[in-house]
Formats: C-alpha cells, sequence, structure tokens
C-alpha cells in the first residue's frame, strides 16, 4: 500500500469514526427520542410524542455543527458549543417544536376527514419548511452570534431561497431515515443519525457559502 492509498484509508476512518461519534453524541443528549424512533413503530396515535420529544435534538444539532465548523476534538467543541448556545437553541427550537405540533395535529386533523383533505398540501409545505427552519438555524447558531429574532430571519431567508438544494437536502435525511427504519435494525437507526448531521451541516455549509461569496 503506497503512501496515497494510506493516506485516503486514514481519512476513510476518521470519517467513519466522526460518524460514530456524532451518533453517539446525539443519542446522550436524546435519549427518549432516539430509543423512541429506534424501538417504536411510527404511527399516528404517537407522532405528535415523537415530535414533542424532539425539541432536544435543536440544541444537540446546534453544538454537533459548533464542533464540525472547528474540525478537530469533536467532543470536546460539542459540549462547547452546547454550553455557549443552549439559552438562545433552547428558546428557539421549544417555539419551532411547538409549530411543528400544531401543524401536525392539523395534518392528521385533515387525514382523518376527507372533507378537509384541499388543506393537505399547504400543510406538508409548512412543515417542511419548519424542517429546513430548524436545519438552518442550527447552523446559523453554532457558527454566528446575535439575537434570536436575526438568527431566525437569515435562517427563513435561506429557506425560502435555494429551492432544490433545500428539496434534495430533505429527501437526503428523509432517506437515510426510512431506510435504516425499515430495516427493522435499532443500532443501525442510531448509528446512522450521524450520517444525517454530518451530511446536512455539509450540505447547509455548501448552501451558506454559496451566498457568502456572491458579491
Amino acid at each position: 500500500m503506497d503512501l496515497l492509498d494510506m493516506s485516503r484509508l486514514m481519512r476513510l476512518i476518521e470519517r467513519l469514526g466522526n460518524v460514530v461519534i456524532s451518533s453517539g453524541l446525539l443519542l446522550m443528549t436524546n435519549l427518549p427520542l432516539a430509543f423512541s424512533l429506534a424501538f417504536i413503530p411510527i404511527q399516528r396515535n404517537n407522532v405528535l410524542i415523537l415530535i414533542g420529544l424532539s425539541v432536544t435534538l435543536g440544541p444537540s444539532l446546534t453544538a454537533l455543527n459548533y464542533a464540525y465548523f472547528h474540525g478537530d476534538t469533536l467532543v470536546r467543541h460539542f459540549f462547547k458549543g452546547y454550553r455557549d448556545n443552549w439559552r438562545q437553541a433552547w428558546a428557539l427550537f421549544s417555539g419551532l417544536t411547538g409549530l411543528l405540533l400544531l401543524f401536525t395535529y392539523d395534518s392528521l386533523f385533515v387525514l382523518a376527514n376527507p372533507q378537509f383533505q384541499f388543506f393537505l398540501i399547504p400543510l406538508v409545505f409548512v412543515l417542511a419548511f419548519l424542517v429546513l427552519l430548524g436545519f438552518y438555524t442550527a447552523l446559523l447558531l453554532a457558527r454566528y452570534t446575535g439575537s434570536i429574532r436575526n438568527q431566525v430571519r437569515n435562517a427563513a431567508i435561506l429557506t425560502g431561497r435555494h429551492g432544490f438544494r433545500n428539496i434534495g437536502l430533505l429527501v437526503f435525511a428523509s432517506s437515510v431515515f426510512l431506510v435504516t427504519k425499515a430495516t427493522n435494525m435499532p443500532l443501525l437507526q442510531l448509528l446512522l443519525a450521524g450520517v444525517i448531521a454530518i451530511g446536512s451541516f455539509y450540505w447547509l455549509r455548501g448552501t451558506l457559502e454559496r451566498v457568502i461569496s456572491k458579491p
């Protein structure tokens, strides 16, 4: 094995290690949500509970993004990022989770009442917007300082623009989740949470860099 092959192998091992560490950190800070998603089938009668449990996910994703931005000592920077941003992250994602609960309840009501199903497509767009808003907000909180109002406004602008890239992110995240959920292998589901976290970070960072690089 030459030096080039060795270098590629080491980079691969490092990336796999980051996936495992990221999944472990997400598991540690989202135990109720993680085990519910891994071991409980998603059904209409429990989807609101799962969304409520996801309130812990925003601060954790913010802390992971902070660690990814700094590039080394992932665990140390994760807890530093969590400590530095927890007030804003918890306040913001509590409100966002409340909105997700509200519009998901509306969607379930519409599905249960066929006469209102013309509201379903607008509700799906609103839910997709809120999920993307959460991803972008976690990225911006990790990268920049500022008021919650400014962070949400900038995240909303990024969410409203770059439609194809945002659709791609939703397809990527939902595909990884659904494929692993279909395997009925809880350990694999917990492990690949890190894939979604790392993938979303680089995806959104690329979008952010394109915006910054424009004159």
